[in-house]
């Protein structure tokens, strides 16, 4: 696929969209929901994995097996038919009210001056992907607040470091939000000791592991504990709370783009993508934008100088390329944008050169 290896330098890539999702494809309105697919893992030998988790609906009741006694079908029909003459009376009332002249006046009535637009619910909006105005806004300001000591090994610890950061996160975005006028719902966090029954196999050495992963449909951030334990040793500096807190700011960064209708769009568009070179395209730009919100946010906590968000990306976003989170350099480089960021503009992803998206 479309990606450099051996931590080559960006080179030339695909158009900002990929060919078979024309400009139209960028937008829609609130999308369905849709069946959840399967994340992403990290690269070799981690990386975040790719939110889009839109879980479906909970099952509608069944109706029951029995239809009520002969007793109530018929007191419940008679009722029926009463009502239903009082309403076509009462529908006769009405439009003969608002169709006859005023007898006083003759003036016309008032179905004369009716505009039945102004009681038709309005249409779905739009949302593009690509001139969004949350990119309009400024920066967060700074919270100062600093991610809690977390032992890797202990799933009290890892309850307590998501609760403490994701209160530091809800800090610095919920006043965004607002501005937007949304009324976002907080994400809720879960740390699991065992992988799911269902899980796939992963190979750290050739696949990656996925360490977390937001899930739209519950607005729930998990942090799969094994994977945690699995990649410790590949860090440098296994023991910085600052590249663990890049992690949960990364799935929080999926958290905005669900809450802002961009994710929804995504997913809709990578399950109807014509050709899997399409789908990915897509996803790696939405990976690509939650580093650069992971970048901002961490700069908004006001607790690291340059050089130590220069050492969390370097862990946080090394370890190889991958088809869904694109290259290492360019996860860095995504991150090192939102660092520097003076607006929410500069994780625009879905607007930036293909050979940045790679």
């Amino acid at each position: 696929m479309d990606t450099i290896r051996g931590g080559a330098s960006p080179g030339s890539g695909p158009d900002p969209m990929p060919d078979d999702a024309p400009r139209e494809a960028r937008t829609a309105g609130p999308p369905p929901r849709l069946p959840t697919p399967p994340p992403h893992p990290f690269p070799p030998p981690y990386l975040p994995p790719h939110p889009g988790a839109v879980a479906p609906p909970p099952p509608r009741p069944a109706p029951p097996d029995h239809p009520p006694g002969p007793a109530l079908w018929i007191s419940a029909g008679g009722a029926a038919v009463a009502s239903l003459i009082s309403l076509v009376v009462c529908v006769v009332l009405v439009a003969g009210s608002l169709s006859s002249p005023d007898g006083a006046t003759g003036k016309p009535g008032p179905a004369h001056t009716l505009d039945l637009t102004l009681v038709q619910a309005p249409g779905p909006a739009e949302i593009d992907l690509a001139e969004h105005p949350f990119y309009a806004l400024p920066a967060p300001d700074a919270a100062r607040c600093s991610p809690p000591e977390l032992d890797l090994d202990s799933a009290g610890s890892w309850e307590a470091f998501t609760s403490a950061l994701g209160a530091c996160l809800d800090e610095v975005w919920t006043p965004r939000l607002t501005d937007l006028g949304l009324r976002p719902q907080a994400p809720t966090y879960v740390v699991l000791e065992e992988l799911p029954q269902d899980w796939p196999e992963e190979d750290i050495e050739q696949d990656g592991v996925t360490l977390a992963y937001y899930e739209e449909w519950t607005n729930t951030i998990t942090v799969l504990l094994p994977s945690i334990r699995q990649l410790a040793g590949y860090l440098a500096a296994p023991d910085d709370e600052g590249v663990w807190g890049a992690l949960i700011a990364h799935e929080y960064g999926h958290y905005l783009q669900a809450e802002l209708g961009l994710l929804g769009v995504v997913t809709e568009m990578e399950l109807s993508a014509k050709s899997e070179r399409a789908a990915l395209a897509v996803t790696r730009r939405a990976e690509l934008q939650a580093d650069c919100l992971g970048g901002i946010a961490l700069r908004a906590f006001d607790v690291y100088d340059d050089a130590q968000a220069e050492a969390i990306n370097t862990d946080f976003n090394g370890g190889g390329d991958s088809e869904t989170h694109g290259t290492t350099d360019n996860r860095q480089h995504w991150f090192e944008e939102g660092w520097d960021a003076d607006s929410a503009g500069a994780c625009n992803t879905f607007d930036a050169e293909g050979r940045l998206v790679r």
